[in-house]
């Protein structure tokens, strides 16, 4: 009787725990998509907002170079400045992003995984998370790329000597941000590495779940690059063409001023020669009479 009793409890504890594991790969898939998916909108939505504004920033410049001629150093500050601001906005807005959710992500996962396999599910959720670390930080250098790239095809299209000053400085600031965001990257792969080579047993529905995520992440990038890439080609017809007409038009009215200053020339020299030869004639004249 004992014995049955004994069993009947081990059974009973081997099925709540059981049905524990269950519910917790339940919540973790849930909490691991639904985090994901939030995480993917903001960055797309930060990416493609910060793009937007830095490319209408960049053609509110040049128009200001087209008008304004003697505005010069003082665009060449305004492109520096804005090419820095957006970089630290988005690193930072995604840093605070990626905070929170790591946070929230590890929070609900350990409080719900009170289970023999919680220290499994927490490392995985992070390895999750820090993956999609790696995707921000990969969105962020391709949006700094294409920052650079509009700049640098405004700098072709304003073709002055001042303006290589700012490619300089911007490609700097660039190369800086680049080597630190691939030393984080380094780093956060190491760390990847580690804790996978950690994580022997990794539950099946977690991995797909992960597969799955990856591979949304990787399509919604591609999209977000493509589409910075229409918007950059755009800009940079309209801001050639933008160019090509203000030096036509700068060129009509610079051979229309040297065409009346050389009539204003001529005409003058005609009444010159034409007075002086009137003056001869009446000295002539007088000396006859």
């Amino acid at each position: 009787m004992t014995s049955s009793k004994e069993q009947f409890l081990v059974k009973t504890c081997e099925e709540k725990s059981t049905y524990r594991l269950i519910v917790v790969v339940v919540v973790v898939v849930v909490v691991v998509v639904v985090v994901t998916v939030v995480v993917v909108v903001v960055v797309v939505v930060e990416v493609v907002v910060v793009a937007v504004v830095a490319v209408v920033v960049v053609v509110i410049v040049v128009v200001v170079i087209v008008v304004v001629v003697g505005a010069v150093v003082v665009v060449i500050a305004v492109v520096v400045v804005v090419v820095v601001v957006v970089v630290v906005v988005i690193v930072v807005v995604t840093v605070v992003v990626v905070i929170v959710v790591v946070t929230v992500v590890v929070t609900v996962v350990e409080a719900v995984a009170n289970s023999m396999y919680s220290m499994v599910i927490v490392v995985v959720v992070k390895v999750v998370v820090i993956g999609a670390v790696v995707v921000v930080i990969v969105v962020v250098v391709v949006v700094v790329v294409v920052v650079i790239a509009v700049v640098t095809v405004v700098v072709a299209a304003a073709n002055s000597m001042l303006f290589i000053v700012v490619v300089v400085v911007v490609v700097v600031v660039v190369v800086v941000v680049v080597v630190i965001v691939v030393i984080i990257i380094v780093v956060v792969v190491a760390i990847v590495i580690v804790l996978l080579i950690v994580v022997v047993v990794v539950i099946a529905v977690v991995l797909v779940v992960v597969v799955v995520v990856v591979v949304v992440v990787v399509v919604v990038v591609v999209v977000v690059v493509v589409v910075v890439v229409v918007v950059v080609v755009i800009v940079a017809v309209v801001v050639n063409s933008m160019f090509s007409s203000s030096r036509a038009a700068v060129t009509s009215r610079n051979s229309s001023i040297y065409s009346s200053s050389s009539s204003c020339s001529s005409s003058y020299n005609n009444n010159g020669s034409s007075s002086s030869s009137s003056s001869s004639s009446s000295t002539s004249s007088s000396t006859q009479h």
